[in-house]
């Protein structure tokens, strides 16, 4: 016959064998959250991803040598000079002439004349940049020096810190960005070409060189398209 008084004895050490079991399992959390508390406190932070910088896009080229901007979204076409212009008669020296693209009638004013009144030498290379403001379609010559990128707020510079601007060009100025040439050698392109597909279009070895020579930031001024074709002197000329 089995002993009550024992099998009561059995299971007070049974129970009392989980009590330590249970507090020594308390006492093992309660050390590893202290090492996990002192660990978070001595930890350095794991570093934020900085918000991406404000910026925009714009379209870079030449009047008269140096390179200006203007938005990307104010130009809609860039084109090679085309074999076929008709000349204008009894026009100013601004007016290059009228061309067919594709059909449409499209007038072209050579830049840096109708600002500077110096024509801009044109060749195969030339370019044109398109553009349909308010109704105003036409075209505008340039150098072959065309390339797409992105300014950065960043890059903002103090206007009166920046370059000399003629001030037939400095009316058109809305601000100044510092810009860092890339040094490379690009090949001409002889096909017309979309904005919202190029990175660069049309430029030569020689005019990239010129701008990195010096292995520095150049400013670049910004041209407001919007307000040059609001003027109604070309306006007139261009219609």
């Amino acid at each position: 016959m089995v002993d009550k008084t024992d099998i009561s004895e059995q299971d007070k050490k049974q129970e009392q064998k989980e009590q330590e079991r249970i507090a020594a399992s308390k006492k093992l959390l309660a050390i590893l959250s202290t090492i996990e508390s002192r660990c978070r406190s001595h930890a350095a932070g794991l570093p934020k991803e900085a918000p991406p910088e404000e910026n925009w896009e714009g379209i870079m080229f030449q009047i008269a040598g140096r390179c200006y901007a203007t938005l990307l979204t104010d130009v809609i076409e860039i084109l090679n000079y085309p074999t076929v212009v008709t000349k204008v008669p009894g026009t100013k020296i601004w007016i290059v002439g009228i061309a067919n693209v594709r059909g449409n009638l499209l007038p072209i004013v050579d830049l840096q004349a109708f600002l500077l009144n110096r024509p801009t030498i044109r060749g195969r290379r030339s370019r044109v940049l398109v553009v349909n403001h308010d109704g105003l379609y036409s075209g505008l010559l340039v150098d072959p020096f065309v390339t797409t990128r992105h300014f950065y707020i960043s890059e903002r510079i103090d206007q009166h810190t920046g370059p000399q601007i003629p001030e037939a060009i400095e009316r058109y100025v809305d601000a100044i960005y510092s810009y860092k040439p890339i040094h490379a050698i690009i090949e001409s392109s002889n096909t017309d070409i979309n904005v919202s597909d190029t990175i660069y279009q049309g430029s030569t070895s020689d005019h990239l060189e010129m701008y990195d020579q010096n292995c520095g930031t150049i400013p670049v001024p910004i041209f407001n398209l919007r307000r040059l074709t609001a003027n109604q002197e070309f306006r007139n000329a261009a219609v």
